[in-house]
């Protein structure tokens, strides 16, 4: 019993060590490290994935009006909406804030937009109690297409998130591809010259 026990209470301790406490998603540490293993992993087989960075819109707005209680709320249900919304092999993890972030592995361009729109799509059908506005989340997506492409983790969060950046400045409300578009370098030297 006592063996069971520490061994319990040390699953508990990783648990609170890898997981954000109010999204229910892994913690910021945890999804840079999983991250750097897809990327890694991508770059060796030569498949593609997705970075992408979402932020619930207006979010400062819930805080305000309904109080922190209600921004909570809201962005513990949005992870949870997230996690349903993703697949099993991708990862999402919250990032900061009231951002999360999230790699979809062996996408190309079009499945990396069908994903993000499922997930804006849970987002949006959160409903906070006694909040009478929607939630809507903007997302900026950054492609890495695998062997002849070279990128770390920080590089691809950076290019997200000003793929982000477009996305709020149109309005909010949507996800934009990085302009770097959806083409596949098929040598190293059309990545060089990019």
């Amino acid at each position: 019993l006592l063996l069971v026990a520490v061994a319990d209470r040390g699953r508990r301790l990783l648990e609170r060590a890898t997981t954000d406490a109010l999204t229910g998603l892994p913690n910021r540490a945890t999804f840079l490290e999983r991250a750097r293993r897809e990327l890694a992993r991508a770059e060796r087989s030569g498949s593609s994935l997705a970075l992408v960075m979402l932020d619930i819109d207006r979010f400062k707005r819930f805080n305000d009006v309904y109080g922190h209680q209600a921004g909570d709320r809201v962005l513990a249900l949005a992870g949870r909406a997230v996690a349903g919304a993703v697949r099993g092999i991708d990862v999402a993890g919250r990032y900061g804030g009231e951002e999360i972030v999230l790699v979809l592995v062996d996408v190309e361009c079009e499945a990396a937009l069908a994903a993000v729109e499922r997930v804006r799509a849970a987002i949006a059908a959160v409903r906070v109690p006694n909040v009478p506005e929607a939630v809507t989340a903007s997302a900026g997506i950054a492609l890495h297409h695998g062997a002849f492409d070279r990128a770390d983790v920080a590089a691809l969060v950076k290019r997200a998130d000003q793929a982000l950046y477009r996305s709020k400045e149109a309005g909010r409300d949507r996800a934009t591809l990085e302009p770097r578009g959806s083409e596949r370098p098929t040598s190293p030297a059309e990545v060089r010259y990019r």
